[in-house]
Order: structure tokens, then sequence, then C-alpha cells
């Protein structure tokens, strides 16, 4: 009993002493968010090797905002809004699939300190069950933009088919699959967007 009552009047003291602080929003910069030239209401047409047009549409581009709390006591805890991802997803009937392009903070909402967002776009394919994401870029925004003219990612000029694209990062994918369907480079530009899909077994797929 008396053990019940001294807890009582210790949360009592800790909840009179202590209150909950708002420090503040942790956004993505404009120069972050840059890396993704797409708003979301475009339409991504591919050619394949056959001339068919493969459309990726109905895109929506959004950002998760989350509290981060900050922890000072039994009863009060300081708290961040934080800006977690912008996040661009295109979809595909046929075949039916999924592309998103995603910035990713990782921003210390305890410490204010901010850390490089991630690019990062992965394509699912979900004609399968359980459907299998290939996952390509994923590297820090400040490393994208300096690897510009100085990384074996980068290519200054690059041509494919009949087409030359300017200032495009060529991406691998970064799971090995036996499935053909899966792809295996994707070519992207911070400019442009998304230039072509590699398959596995060389198909392939340029933007239109």
């Amino acid at each position: 009993m008396k053990l019940s009552l001294l807890f009582v009047i210790t949360f009592l003291i800790a909840t009179s002493c202590c209150k909950s602080e708002f420090k503040g929003e942790l956004k993505f910069s404009k120069e972050d968010l840059a890396v993704n030239p797409y708003t979301g209401i475009e339409e991504i047409r591919f050619v394949d090797d056959t001339g068919k047009i493969i459309l990726y549409n109905n895109g929506l581009r959004s950002v998760i905002e989350s509290d981060y709390q900050e922890h000072q006591g039994i009863a009060c805890s300081d708290y961040f809004v934080i800006q977690e991802e912008d996040k661009t997803t295109f979809h595909c009937s046929d075949p039916k699939s999924l592309i998103t392009i995603s910035i990713v903070n990782k921003t210390n909402p305890f410490t204010t300190q901010r850390v490089s967002p991630d690019l990062r776009i992965t394509w699912e394919n979900s004609t399968t069950s359980p459907a299998i994401i290939q996952y390509f870029a994923d590297i820090p925004v400040d490393s994208l933009r300096k690897s510009i003219g100085e990384s074996n990612i980068f290519r200054d000029t690059l041509k494919l088919r009949d087409r030359r694209f300017r200032n495009v990062f060529v991406f691998p994918g970064q799971r090995d699959y036996i499935n053909t369907d899966n792809r295996d480079t994707l070519y992207f530009s911070m400019n442009s967007g998304l230039i072509a899909l590699k398959f596995v077994n060389g198909k392939l797929w340029v933007v239109q």
C-alpha cells in the first residue's frame, strides 16, 4: 500500500514539473526534393523490343509525416514532426507492376542534425504471389549530386537503341533472380526521370 502511494505521489510530482513541448518540423529541402523530377501526375511510356508500349500512369506523389518523441520523464516528452518519406508511385496494368521513387529522410529528430536523405527506386512485379520487388537506387542524395562526372554509375551521354540521352545514372538491380521477367538495370536522370529498364535476359524498355 505504501509503495503504491509513493508511486502515485512521484507520478503527480513528475506531471506537475514536466510539460511536453513541440520542437518544430524537420522537412525536406527543395534541393532534396529536386532529385525526383516527377510531380506524380505524369504518364511514363516505355517501348519494348517489339514496339509494344508499356504505360505507367495513375501516379501519386505524397509525403509521409510522423511524430518523433524525445522522452524527458515519466509523464512528458518533447516531440518533432518529421517528413519521413517523399514517395511517388506509378502503376501499370500490363504487365501488372508498379514503380516507386522515394526520397527517404534520415534526419535525427532528437539532435536536429540532418543526414543526407536517400534516393530509392524499386520496381514491383505484381503478377506473382507474393509480389517480387526489385531494388535499384539506394544512394544518399548528396552523394548522387557529387557523383556527377566522377562516378562509375554516371554517364555524360548514353545511347539506348536509337536514342541518345544525357546525364544518366545507371543503377544495377540489387537482387539476383533467375526469372527473366525481372529487371537487371535501371537508367535514371535527375532532369528527365526514368530513361529505361533492362531485363535480366537483355530485353530493353526505353522511355518514349
